[in-house]
């Protein structure tokens, strides 16, 4: 599903990533896990293309990312920033619906979908009028989430997703994210320096 070869990134003196090498079958749930500053996060921007790297190959189903547009590559593959990252003048429905508007997704499609991951992640109706700041940290967590997997992304990378939230909160996202059949059907690439939830929620460390 996805492979690296032997990719490399340095910023000026300072080599982030060195020759690293990984293959993630489908369906498998893939955590990299580290320090900070170790390379983790640079490794999965790579992947979409975030970051360029400077030598090596990243391929998804056999195709090089390189070959076609970043913007293309980027609107097929779900991403869960580090602190959630929300638009802050959008509201939560708007939200949502940044990668469906770039797909030209009709919004009749668009607010199925939207109710359906709505009602999975236990969220009301009345959330999309509002916006991030006037939600708890797990409710703006949740709806990063549903950003993420709207199109129903068959690859879904994660930055410390849960990183910013506190313990209680954090553990019940974690029991939400192994139960959703929505997760359990993608290909994930994790990032995390967490090493229970990479233990509790991984099936392969790197």
């Amino acid at each position: 599903m996805i492979t690296v070869t032997d990719v490399t990134k340095s910023y000026g003196n300072t080599q982030a990533v060195s020759r690293i090498s990984f293959k993630i079958s489908e369906g498998e749930n893939l955590v990299l896990l580290g320090t900070s500053g170790c390379g983790k996060t640079t490794t999965l921007k790579m992947i979409n293309r975030l970051i360029e790297p400077d030598s090596g190959t990243i391929s998804i189903n056999g195709v090089n990312v390189r070959d076609g547009k970043p913007e293309d590559l980027r609107r097929k593959i779900g991403y869960v920033m580090q602190n959630i990252g929300l638009f802050p003048h959008f509201n939560i429905a708007e939200n949502i619906a940044v990668v469906p508007k770039l797909l030209h997704w009709a919004p009749e499609k668009t607010n199925k979908r939207t109710q359906e991951l709505l009602e999975k992640f236990r969220l009301p109706k009345n959330y999309l009028k509002l916006f991030p700041h006037e939600l708890s940290g797990g409710q703006q967590q949740r709806v990063g989430l549903i950003r993420a997997l709207i199109t129903d992304p068959s690859v879904l990378l994660m930055d410390e997703p849960f990183g910013a939230l506190d313990n209680v909160t954090r553990s019940g996202i974690q029991e939400e994210f192994k139960a959703l059949e929505e997760f359990k059907r993608k290909t994930i690439v994790r990032v995390t320096h967490d090493v229970q939830e990479a233990f509790e929620l991984a099936d392969r460390i790197c």
